[in-house]
């Protein structure tokens, strides 16, 4: 099967110092390559408004499993409200907080007699 416009295409190809032949397989090379592009293309648009689709769906609670290169990942969406809600209360201190801030109190006569002595330059 050829393309429409291929005696004209060989025709205006061959106008730029080619042999009829080689205009043929340049000509046929170019729409080729023109029908790959638009083929990708395609498919690329085609699969990314496939993939906002079931992202809609996640987003409205409904789970869904995509399988890539033949492993299965599942999509849904977090429950339980936002990820500070979702955040675990976790103990970094090993003591009691007030254990630490009132454990030296000669320590804390002295910046504080500091502080006050600091307060009066001002």
């Amino acid at each position: 099967m050829y393309p429409p416009g291929l005696s004209s295409g060989v025709a205006l190809v061959s106008l730029f110092h080619a042999s009829y032949a080689h205009a043929y397989h340049m000509l046929i090379a170019l729409l080729y390559s023109a029908r790959i592009a638009a083929t990708y293309l395609w498919v690329r648009t085609a699969t990314r408004k496939e993939l906002f689709k079931i992202l809609d769906s996640v987003v409205q609670g409904e789970p869904a499993t995509i399988t890539y290169k033949g492993a299965e990942v599942l999509l849904q969406s977090p429950s339980g409200g936002s990820k500070l809600a979702r955040a675990v209360k976790r103990d970094t201190l090993l003591v009691d907080p007030d254990s630490i801030i009132g454990s030296d109190t000669e320590l804390m006569k002295e910046l504080g007699s500091k502080w006050e002595d600091e307060d009066k330059l001002f």
